[in-house]
């Protein structure tokens, strides 16, 4: 590499300070794979070795600017992450405890719901629990949070709904604690058998909805970049 890129890269990197060690490496791993390639091309178009890298280096603006712009783009990056793990993480906890509690009766989802708990119920269970039914539908209404969060805060969001429905459960859990000591039903079905079985399985639908959604949206995302130019 021609000396002049390698001083550019040299003072692009002191205004990298800010970064992690690992990504730094990156970042200048790529800008040097880029100013290389510019300075190949110019001087395919006839320039000689030094004209074209001063004309990659040109390109590429001066190296405070590139840096401090690399350092911002980092930063903002950081923040939206954090702003979507926290978005997705009250999303969920929100709408678990919404759909938890709200009555379907009066809403769309009140026949699908059923349907889908009839449907299932048969096809699994049969007439064999009668807890059937709570798990299906804890099952389905995660899976509808999931995917809303998913859909709302894409980046992030698997950590996000884990945390936020862990800590709808961990409320829940407590409060039926409470509830279950003072009555003696610690040792009943639902302690040692269902209740770790839905609240697993309402965890892992939510976590998979919400994985499906995002994906589908960054996806969707990405494309209409790339159609937009």
């Amino acid at each position: 590499m021609h000396s002049l890129l390698e001083t550019y890269l040299s003072e692009v990197a002191a205004h990298l300070s800010a970064l992690p060690p690992k990504r730094r490496a990156e970042e200048m791993r790529e800008m040097r794979t880029h100013l290389e390639n510019a300075a190949i091309v110019n001087r395919e178009l006839g320039q000689s070795e030094e004209e074209a890298a001063q004309s990659a280096v040109t390109q590429f603006g001066t190296a405070r600017d590139l840096g401090e712009n690399v350092v911002w783009a980092w930063r903002r990056g950081r923040t939206l992450n954090r702003r979507n793990f926290w978005g997705a993480a009250v999303c969920a906890l929100s709408l678990s405890f919404l759909l938890s509690n709200a009555p379907l009766s009066d809403t769309f989802l009140d026949a699908p719901v059923r349907n889908a708990i009839t449907i299932l119920g048969d096809l699994i269970w049969g007439f064999m629990s009668l807890r059937a039914p709570g798990l299906i539908s804890g099952v389905l209404l995660h899976s509808l949070a999931g995917g809303l969060c998913g859909l709302i805060f894409p980046k992030r969001v698997l950590a996000g709904v884990m945390l936020g429905v862990i800590a709808w459960y961990g409320i829940s859990l407590a409060m039926l604690l409470i509830v279950a000591s003072t009555e003696g039903l610690l040792n009943s079905p639902y302690w040692t058998g269902w209740m770790p079985l839905e609240y697993t399985m309402s965890t892992l639908s939510a976590l998979a909805s919400a994985w499906a959604v995002s994906r589908w949206r960054n996806a969707r995302t990405g494309r209409a970049r790339l159609a937009g130019g």
